[in-house]
């Protein structure tokens, strides 16, 4: 698989994320099958800080970069995320955790 083999996975769950920041937080189970159809990877958890929706560059997490591309596209995302910390976590069994600080 090539460069940016999450983004159509990512693009599913965007309204997801959206939600849970418009509502505060919350978390999502995900599905393992669905990432490791798209790559072997050893660990497909992250977690990052999004500051007034600039979302960061995470080195190392294909992942972590396919949400970014994502998010960076999206301007309900940009909307909702506008002047809010937003804690984004993808833990080892695939629950998205989203919290507002």
């Amino acid at each position: 698989m090539g460069n940016y083999q999450y983004t159509d996975l990512w693009e599913k769950y965007r309204p997801v994320i959206t939600k849970l920041i418009k509502d505060g937080g919350g978390s999502y189970p995900l599905y393992k099958g669905e990432f490791e159809q798209r790559g072997n990877r050893d660990s497909y958890s992250f977690s990052m800080t999004i500051v007034d929706g600039m979302v960061p560059e995470l080195g190392g997490s294909a992942v972590a970069r396919d949400l970014k591309t994502v998010l960076d596209g999206s301007e309900s995302f940009r909307k909702y995320a506008a002047g809010k910390t937003i804690g984004l976590r993808l833990t080892s069994s695939f629950t998205l955790e989203v919290t507002i600080a």
